[in-house]
């Protein structure tokens, strides 16, 4: 789990598999703006990698961007050879974090201990 800040802005890193995993991206959201996970999903599972994207976006109000070696490209807003340009507001992050309080609701105390318990 890692992340790394360009231009004031906080970008986690995960990997295809990671998505699975929600605690993952409930640890990095805690500091970051946008998730980039970077994939090979096959085509048959292409469906599961979208609903798992946009689920992480939503339990945790960030920006997911799915890089997957097999997927569609969404139209940047500038192309050349080396890079492809897109927009991204952070200040959308902020703002539905202030309306829907999901950050502030979390128990993790509670999670921590049904999670112990669970294990035994």
């Amino acid at each position: 789990m890692a992340y790394f800040i360009y231009n004031k802005i906080s970008i986690g890193l995960t990997i295809y598999y990671d998505l699975r995993f929600l605690e993952i991206y409930q640890a990095l959201s805690k500091n970051c703006d946008i998730i980039i996970n970077i994939a090979n999903w096959p085509s048959i599972r292409k469906a599961h990698w979208i609903k798992l994207l946009k689920a992480r976006a939503i339990e945790n109000q960030v920006y997911m961007i799915g890089v997957n070696t097999r997927g569609n490209v969404i139209a940047p807003i500038r192309k050349s050879k080396e890079i492809d340009i897109y927009n991204v507001y952070t200040s959308i992050v902020q703002k539905n974090r202030e309306i829907f309080g999901l950050k502030t609701d979390r128990k993790e105390e509670l999670y921590e201990k049904w999670y112990k318990a669970l294990r035994k």
